[in-house]
């Protein structure tokens, strides 16, 4: 499960030979690795989009918006690249449309200093749009999130949240993290997850997540291998 794009996330549990359905975009896609079928989809509602952009006129963040296809903003950044970076795909710089269709995530992007001013305000005017890395705030519609796909996906593979571990990092995080039985924080995550977590790993750029799943898995197969 990932804010990361459709594309960035299904590649990745390719690469891995995973074939559980992949959520991304926070919610707003749950696809199957291998066929490349959407199980759910789900995008904003066209008129909501100016009330969310006019967020990042009145502060100074720059919006950017995602759809199934593209991540697009009316101008490279920084932030853009960043993107570029993380999801290892262009973001498409052109003209937005003042009620585009098909969105499926919005971001809201600025240094730390302006989030910290902002971001708190902003999401109590649109609760669905969360702070995840330091210099984003983002959603997806307010009909998708992380835990409604999450337990989509759970009830779909007949597995209970009860044994279930994930890891995050993002405020975007904090909800589907409470709702399963060992949630593990990052440690860059925001204040939030760690209270909530159960275990703290190391950073994300570290893959400590692969660390953590490596040695617990090593150590599933030595008890395995000590039972006669």
């Amino acid at each position: 499960m990932t804010g990361r794009t459709e594309h960035a996330a299904v590649t990745i549990a390719t690469a891995a030979g995973l074939g559980a359905p992949v959520i991304a975009c926070n919610g707003a896609f749950v696809t199957d690795p291998r066929s490349g079928t959407r199980l759910t989809v789900s995008t904003f509602d066209p008129a909501a989009i100016p009330a969310i952009r006019g967020e990042a006129d009145r502060t100074g963040l720059q919006f950017i918006a995602w759809t199934a296809n593209e991540m697009r903003a009316e101008e490279r950044t920084a932030f853009t690249e960043l993107l570029e970076e993380v999801n290892d795909e262009p973001v498409v710089i052109g003209p937005i449309e003042d009620e585009p269709r098909g969105i499926v995530k919005v971001m809201l992007a600025g240094d730390d200093a302006l989030l910290d001013d902002h971001g708190a305000s902003i999401t109590e005017r649109h609760p669905f749009i969360r702070r995840s890395m330091g210099t984003f705030l983002e959603g997806s519609s307010p009909g998708a999130s992380k835990v409604e796909a999450l337990r989509f996906v759970l009830e779909r593979l007949g597995i209970s949240p009860e044994v279930t571990i994930g890891f995050g990092d993002g405020e975007t995080d904090v909800e589907w993290m409470s709702a399963i039985g060992y949630p593990i924080a990052m440690g860059n995550a925001r204040s939030g997850v760690v209270r909530i977590a159960r275990e703290r790993v190391g950073h994300h750029r570290d893959d400590a997540v692969a660390a953590y799943l490596e040695e617990l898995l090593r150590g599933e197969e030595s008890a395995a291998g000590g039972v006669e």
